[in-house]
């Protein structure tokens, strides 16, 4: 019985894929990518802050604490604008903005407060914007899959990004600098930026709809 259940699982998988001519494997992988930017940012966040010497209540969650106010503050209105425009778009800008303040941040050594709070909420918020607007965009695809979908774009992918914690405290001892290592990691968000000409636009995902 248990092994009829895993060729059920892998058989629903390949006839999703094929659905969708390899768009809901890209944004999958997208997915992954954004994970592994996130995950690796915040296990070594508290090492980068330290490295560029903000003080301590910086180091000891306030950083972390802004970034993820910034992304529950934009995620519900940026999930709004994807619904009226284009989910496609509302990802392509987030990587924009997320590789832009990404870097900024690693570039510059420490900043005043002015400077320094705004960029960790939108950077945040940026950042968080991908996978809850991914996970609406795969469910778009494949409308008769929705627990399925979500499972493969959130768990799944969340799940195969864990390795990040590992990969950034490598990189962190290999370089010898945490800051280094973000570098590096943030490669993963250039690999998204260029999967996502591989996703449908807002008139080729209503093709899908009205297929599927």
């Amino acid at each position: 019985k248990k092994f009829k259940n895993i060729v059920n699982i892998k058989a629903e998988f390949t006839k999703l894929f094929k659905r969708c001519r390899g768009a809901l494997l890209a944004l999958y992988i997208i997915e992954v990518c954004v994970s592994v930017s996130i995950i690796g940012f915040i296990f070594i966040l508290p090492e980068v802050i330290a490295a560029k010497n903000y003080e301590q209540y910086w180091q000891h969650g306030g950083a972390h604490m802004l970034y993820v106010l910034g992304s529950s503050l934009i995620i519900i209105p940026a999930g709004h604008y994807s619904d009226k425009t284009s989910q496609k778009m509302v990802i392509f800008l987030s990587l924009i903005g997320s590789i832009a303040l990404f870097y900024i941040f690693l570039v510059f050594p420490k900043m005043h407060l002015a400077l320094f709070i705004p960029l960790m909420i939108t950077l945040g918020g940026a950042m968080g914007i991908c996978n809850p607007v991914g996970v609406a965009l795969g469910n778009r695809l494949v409308p008769g899959q929705v627990s399925l979908v979500s499972a493969l774009l959130m768990g799944f992918a969340w799940g195969v990004a864990s390795f990040a914690s590992f990969l950034v405290g490598y990189l962190s001892k290999k370089f010898d600098d945490p800051v280094k290592a973000l570098y590096f990691l943030g490669i993963s968000m250039f690999i998204a930026l260029i999967l996502i000409i591989f996703i449908p636009g807002r008139q080729k995902v209503h093709e899908f709809e009205s297929v599927i």
